[in-house]
């Protein structure tokens, strides 16, 4: 591993984290050899902490509700699929009418029971993996669409849907990188802005600040 000088090392991690920024790829490799161990370590453990984060574990009210949504917004689609055909010629005779109404019926009875499962879905439930704010009152005049979905709904009623990563505190592998080289870029300058102050000192404060710095080291 290279040995970088504070001032060396300032020039590196800057073109690294520009390099990033403009979309550039930067290899894991370079990465570490301007980190120290604990930073690198730190870095590994959002990362890990992201990782789970792409997992996330929906509470059962919520999973319950969305379930029942699903089944009112599949039975919609039957619904509009069948007033959309056309009439059969085949010898049995169907009544569409009495078809759709049945139709119908079932998308007013999943919609129903969607409702009554949103109302069981606590509030910080709700702040936490719903689109939208709903009050209870509003519930029961919500059209199919008006109905709030999970933030991890591939509907198109998703309101959070391209929100989701951000609301979700979800960062790419890159994202993690740039925070890490940017710390990294602070401890530097600090180290050299503190160098340059002990130069300003006497020798006693000028060891003194020599062991702090070693301690500070140490502890990263």
């Amino acid at each position: 591993m290279p040995k970088f000088s504070l001032l060396s090392k300032r020039d590196r991690l800057t073109k690294l984290i520009q390099r990033l920024e403009g979309a550039q790829t930067v290899q894991a490799r370079d990465v570490d050899l301007v980190l120290t161990t604990a930073q690198k370590a730190a870095m590994e453990a959002e990362w890990q902490k992201q990782i789970a984060l792409r997992k996330p574990v929906k509470p059962m009210s919520v999973r319950d509700y969305e379930k029942a949504l699903k089944s009112a917004a599949m039975w919609q689609g039957r619904l509009d699929a069948y007033k959309a055909s056309e009439p059969t010629t085949y010898k049995v005779f169907v009544d569409r009418a009495a078809k759709q109404l049945e139709h119908e019926q079932k998308v007013q009875h999943e919609l129903e029971y969607a409702k009554s499962l949103l109302k069981a879905v606590s509030n910080a439930e709700a702040a936490a993996w719903l689109d939208r704010a709903i009050e209870t009152k509003q519930v029961k005049q919500m059209s199919l669409e008006q109905m709030p979905r999970s933030i991890t709904s591939r509907s198109k009623a998703n309101q959070a849907k391209h929100n989701v990563k951000t609301n979700m505190g979800i960062k790419s592998i890159n994202e993690i990188k740039l925070d890490a080289l940017r710390q990294a870029l602070k401890d530097v300058e600090q180290e050299i802005a503190t160098e340059s102050a002990s130069q300003q000192l006497t020798p006693e404060q000028s060891i003194k600040l020599k062991q702090l710095l070693v301690t500070i080291k140490k502890t990263r």
